[in-house]
């Protein structure tokens, strides 16, 4: 299953209401978790994207204007720890100018351990934002983040209490990448607990936090183990 059935498999499962859903952390059109919110024109949900790299956020907003997706809000930013203008990292792996890239993980950059400490990058200048910029309102109601690694300081400057989150938080080792965990695995998990989420699902590296007072009586034995790093 793709990461957009999990969601709407939990959001129907729960008959969870969606009138707005945002994703920080993009990447491209075609492995967007949110956009299908908006091409199926879900009683006018409103999509809000965020994606740094200003040529993956310009195919965003053209694909959405020429699809006629007026809900979509493109957000060529990325959310950080503070306000300003970061030094974003892209991984040029194969000569592929659309890699996903990262920002300075405050002393915890484990992102050469993920994909190779010889690993090349070309660098970019990018407005940074707290995310509460973009979260005025607190009003979203799903919320996925893939960030490589950064995924905590959305969490921690969020203004909503989504029904839903996803975030990319631990990968498994296999024949080609070595283990990897969210460098912020402990202070997202903490986030969690204050806030009342339980883990409802597991992909292979997203975790998929549910509210408490939003999961259906019937559902709360299928809660889910965190698991110890």
């Amino acid at each position: 299953m793709s990461s957009y059935e999990i969601l709407r498999s939990i959001i129907l499962d729960n008959t969870l209401e969606v009138k707005k859903v945002c994703e920080v952390g993009v990447y491209n059109v075609r492995y967007s978790n949110m956009l299908p919110f908006a091409r199926q024109n879900e009683n006018e949900c409103k999509v809000m994207l965020v994606e740094p790299q200003p040529n993956l956020a310009w195919k965003l907003r053209q694909y959405a204007q020429t699809n006629g997706l007026e809900s979509v809000k493109v957000y060529e930013v990325a959310a950080g720890d503070t306000k300003g203008i970061s030094t974003f990292r892209i991984p040029q792996i194969g000569g592929a100018s659309d890699s996903s890239g990262h920002l300075p993980l405050g002393g915890k950059d484990l992102f050469s351990i993920r994909h190779g400490k010889n690993l090349n990058y070309k660098e970019i200048k990018v407005p940074t934002v707290t995310f509460d910029v973009i979260d005025t309102a607190g009003d979203i109601d799903i919320l996925s983040i893939d960030t490589e690694g950064a995924e905590w300081f959305t969490i921690k400057h969020m203004k909503s209490r989504p029904s839903l989150i996803m975030i990319e938080m631990l990968t498994e080792a296999d024949d080609n990448l070595p283990r990897w965990v969210n460098p912020y695995y402990q202070e997202i998990l903490e986030w969690m607990k204050q806030n009342k989420y339980s883990l409802v699902h597991r992909a292979p590296s997203d975790f998929y936090f549910q509210r408490d007072d939003t999961i259906s009586e019937f559902k709360r034995n299928e809660v889910k183990k965190i698991p110890a790093v």
